[in-house]
């Protein structure tokens, strides 16, 4: 594309002062200076060049060919013009689509930065919103860290305390286990001590029945023959009176019977129920009846003689 263009159609008003075509070069530089020479061979379409810049321009590119303006044909500077022309409506349609493009390149710019702005707005709400958990959370945490250090002293004070309970349980269950084996100690001491006074009393509840037994014997004796004695003055004269030496009348077995309870019977169930034979009421008054079944039974062989049986037994 030509950097230079024709005075006459840019409507300079420099045309009227006799220059026509201004110099490419110079025009760059803010001068306007009317071209002597034309290269058609920068550029698309060629540049305008004047004396001045021609220099340079042969110094630089030495392969172009610079033609004098004064001797082209109209033809050919016709031909330029149309060619300028050309290109004029080109780079302005060039120019109103890089226009339109950089509009639209402005709108979208100017979108784009709205939506930055208002992306830009959320993020600084969130940031904002995010740094007020953030001290609402170190509130808490501060709080939390207080409230645990709280904790771990109240912890710590009833490890404390737990130790020394737990210390003390353990002097105790020791004193406990002390106190148990003197316990133990002193129970068998005390079952040994009551066995002895079972055995002592059994002994001297044995001698004194004996000696009961004996007394009572004698006491028997005594009586029956006193109730012989009388019996006999008695039935001397008189045959309907009964005779009082008989041991086996009714009221001598009624006695005997009364004895049997109140002596034997008593002795024996004490002892079935003391804690050294360990039997229950119940057991106790079937244990001595099946003794009496069995052992203490009236046939003919037999008489009241046999219930001292049951005397035997219980001791």
């Amino acid at each position: 594309m030509a950097l230079a263009r024709s005075f006459t159609e840019s409507g300079s008003d420099e045309v009227r002062d006799g220059i026509v075509d201004a110099c490419s070069y110079c025009a760059t530089k803010g001068k306007l200076q009317p071209a002597t020479h034309f290269c058609f061979d920068c550029g698309v379409y060629g540049r305008y060049i004047c004396g001045e810049c021609l220099q340079n321009h042969n110094m630089f590119v030495n392969n172009h060919v610079a033609e004098v303006i004064a001797i082209l044909s109209s033809s050919r500077r016709k031909q330029l013009q149309t060619d300028l022309a050309v290109e004029r409506r080109k780079s302005e349609s060039i120019a109103k689509k890089l226009t339109e493009a950089l509009q639209e390149l402005d709108i979208h710019k100017q979108k784009r930065y709205d939506e930055l702005l208002e992306t830009r707005k959320k993020l600084e709400e969130e940031v904002n919103e995010k740094q007020e958990r953030i001290f609402i959370m170190e509130i808490q945490l501060e709080r939390s860290h207080t409230e645990q250090f709280k904790l771990q002293d109240r912890f710590d004070r009833q490890t404390h305390e737990f130790e020394g309970i737990k210390k003390k349980l353990t002097e105790t269950s020791e004193n406990n286990i002390t106190l148990n084996k003197e316990k133990k100690q002193l129970e068998k001491k005390h079952e040994v001590h009551i066995a002895e006074m079972y055995d002592t009393m059994a002994d001297e509840k044995r001698k004194h029945n004996s000696e009961m037994q004996k007394l009572t014997r004698d006491r028997d004796d005594i009586r029956d023959r006193l109730k012989l004695l009388t019996g006999v003055k008695l039935s001397e004269q008189n045959a309907d009176i009964a005779d009082l030496s008989d041991p086996y009348r009714a009221i001598e077995v009624s006695e005997r019977f009364g004895q049997l309870y109140d002596d034997e019977w008593i002795d024996a169930f004490e002892t079935l129920t003391e804690k050294k034979m360990g039997l229950s009421m119940k057991e106790a008054i079937a244990f001595l009846l099946r003794l009496v079944q069995y052992e203490c039974f009236w046939d003919e062989t037999h008489d009241i003689k046999t219930f001292t049986v049951v005397d035997q037994c219980c001791l």
